[in-house]
């Protein structure tokens, strides 16, 4: 699984200009990705849930995630909805299952 984190990290991660000392790193990094489970890959949720994609907010503020989207290569697409929000320095783990 091959995830992609769209919006404002690919536009940061992308830019070819230098950028001011402060705006170097994005506010929102995936900081894990863990795309094949351990062990025999049944396709059960346990197996599943060990597959996911980890994302950090760097910042001392709280990001609004609504309408932010993580893909995978297969065009899997997970969008965030309203009110999710990220806590300054706080981490959201995405799992491929049904959630532990």
């Amino acid at each position: 699984m091959r995830i992609v984190l769209s919006a404002a990290l690919v536009a940061a991660a992308t830019l070819g200009t230098a950028l001011p000392a402060q705006a170097a790193a994005p506010a929102i990094q995936i900081v894990k990705i863990y795309y094949d489970s351990p062990g025999a890959d049944r396709r059960s949720n346990s197996s599943l849930n060990a597959e996911y994609v980890t994302v950090l907010n760097t910042t001392t503020r709280t990001v609004d995630l609504e309408g932010w989207t993580i893909r995978d290569k297969t065009g899997y697409t997970y969008e965030f909805g309203p009110d999710v929000v990220l806590g300054a320095k706080k981490r959201i783990t995405l799992r491929s299952g049904q959630g532990c």
